[in-house]
C-alpha cells in the first residue's frame, strides 16, 4: 500500500511526501520542503522509518507499554523533579531516557530498584512535551511528561 500526498501554500512553498508499508513489517515514511530530520522507531516487531518532518508516533509507543507493571509520575506537569511509584514487583534496576518531541535522547539515567520512590531531578529542560522510557528487562514503559 502506498500513500502520496502534495501540498501548496499560497507563499509558492512546496512539500510532499509519501508513505508506503512493506508486507506489514515496516513503513517507511518521508516529506519533502521541510526541516530535515531523520531516525527509525521500533514499535514490537514493526520498525518505521522516517525523514523529513515527522509527527510523533508517542500515541503508537503507549499502547505499546508493557502491561506487568503499572507506573505513575508525578507530578505531571513538573517544575524541576518528578516522583516515580510503580505497582508490581520490580525485580531489577529501571533504565531510563527522556527524549524531546524530535527523538533525540535528552537524558538517560538509572533507578535502582531499592530507591524508586525518591526524587528524581530533571532541572536544567526546556519547557515542553518529553517522552519517557522506562524499561525493566525486556519490558518497556513510555510516559508523557510536560515541563512547565
Amino acid at each position: 500500500m502506498q500513500v502520496s500526498y502534495c501540498q501548496i501554500s499560497r507563499q509558492n512553498i512546496n512539500s510532499g511526501g509519501s508513505t508506503e508499508v512493506k508486507k506489514g513489517q515496516f513503513a517507511i515514511t518521508q516529506s519533502v520542503g521541510q526541516p530535515n530530520y531523520i531516525g527509525s522507531t521500533s514499535v514490537g516487531k514493526n520498525k518505521i522509518i522516517a525523514q523529513g518532518f515527522q509527527q510523533a508516533q508517542w500515541g503508537i509507543l503507549l499502547k505499546s507499554s508493557t502491561k506487568n507493571l503499572e507506573f505513575t509520575v508525578k507530578p505531571n506537569p513538573f517544575v524541576d523533579h518528578i516522583y516515580m511509584s510503580v505497582k508490581g514487583n520490580l525485580s531489577a534496576d529501571l533504565n531510563c531516557q527522556l527524549f524531546d518531541v524530535l527523538g533525540r535522547l535528552i537524558k538517560s539515567f538509572v533507578i535502582p530498584k531499592n530507591q524508586i520512590h525518591l526524587p528524581i531531578p530533571l532541572e536544567g529542560l526546556e519547557v515542553g512535551n518529553y517522552l519517557f522510557r522506562i524499561n525493566h528487562h525486556e519490558e518497556h514503559y513510555f510516559k508523557i511528561l510536560v515541563k512547565i
